[in-house]
């Protein structure tokens, strides 16, 4: 369910939040998944410039480098999109964790 309607959650930012903490919640029993799932979010055509790396990310992340190597590289992309568009969290996570 959250995946289709990724576009619409990647334009509310009440609606990201949202999802964000609800895959916080489950970030340590399903961290493959929930990995999936936030880098659909990061797939969509647009991402609205309130959306940056804070810890609630972090949280969301960090169990999926614990992960088989595909969910660890995700994790590590996502971080370098964040990156990308200077997030300075972004870029301690990958200073701690590459």
């Amino acid at each position: 369910m959250i995946i289709g309607t990724a576009p619409f959650i990647a334009r509310e930012e009440h609606a990201w939040e949202t999802v964000e903490s609800y895959l916080q919640d489950h970030a340590k029993v399903h961290p493959s998944l929930v990995v999936e799932i936030y880098a659909e979010l990061m797939e969509q055509e647009t991402r609205p410039d309130w959306v940056k790396f804070t810890e609630t990310t972090a949280a969301i992340l960090k169990p999926g480098l614990d992960e088989n190597s595909d969910t660890r590289r995700t994790v590590l992309d996502i971080a370098e999109e964040y990156f990308k568009d200077g997030d300075d969290k972004a870029e301690e996570f990958l200073d701690k964790h590459t």
